[in-house]
């Protein structure tokens, strides 16, 4: 394996994330390809919320886009602050998933 490259580790961990994307009622951001997302995330018998900005997107191929996260405590406020700013409920999706810790060749997680 080359410098740099990560190699997966044997063991999953099972999660299950509900995501909410939204957009203003005229789908702005959808239409300049930009994302708001609020993620609930059950892994390990507790659950994570996390809000995300998706920019445009910086790699046609991959369809890569940059994101800035940060967690939350409650998706029902963050809910609330997003309706309360006039944005909508796009889409709602349910992901099942299994996560594997990566390790890179320097041995950093």
């Amino acid at each position: 394996m080359g410098a740099g490259r990560a190699a997966r580790a044997d063991a999953g961990e099972e999660a299950v994330c509900r995501d909410i994307y939204c957009d203003f009622p005229g789908w702005s951001l959808t239409a300049q390809e930009r994302e708001l997302r609020v993620r609930m995330m059950e892994r390990g018998g507790s659950e994570q919320v996390v809000f995300t900005y998706k920019a445009p997107e910086v790699d046609e191929e991959t369809g890569s886009k940059p994101e800035r996260e940060i967690r939350g405590e409650s998706a029902k406020v963050l809910d609330a602050i997003l309706t309360g700013l006039g944005y909508e409920h796009l889409v709602a999706l349910t992901k099942h998933c299994t996560n594997f810790p990566l390790t890179t060749a320097t041995g950093q997680e």
